[in-house]
């Protein structure tokens, strides 16, 4: 709702908070929190207020219900899941918190294969 830029610095801080610090960003207070953490670490890129304001009003709900349809066309039933693909092998996909390592070595295997 405010630029690519801001959508890659949030999606960006909520993949480390789920994945990195195991955080329940399905909590309300937790997803304010880390797009706070956002704002105050680039705010010249990130508007916390424009941010707020399109979470209350609801502006962005249209483009949540085109998210969620593209989680139900790949089959994905639980969160966090990861998507894993290239053009030369098929993709996988690691669903549930993970450490490190283990996205890693699924990484790394996926460009052994291709």
């Amino acid at each position: 709702m405010q630029s690519a830029k801001a959508e890659e610095l949030l999606l960006l801080a909520l993949r480390k908070a789920v994945m990195t610090n195991g955080r329940n960003i399905s909590k309300e207070r937790v997803l304010l929190s880390v797009a706070e953490e956002v704002s105050h670490a680039e705010p010249e890129q990130f508007s916390l207020g424009m941010f707020e304001d399109a979470w209350q009003n609801g502006s962005g709900v249209e483009a949540f219900k085109r998210d969620l349809q593209q989680t139900r066309f790949l089959k994905i039933g639980r969160y966090p899941t990861l998507t894993f693909t290239t053009t030369k092998v098929r993709g996988i996909m690691i669903t549930g918190y993970r450490p490190y390592e283990v996205l890693k070595e699924a990484l790394d295997q996926m460009l052994i294969e291709s």
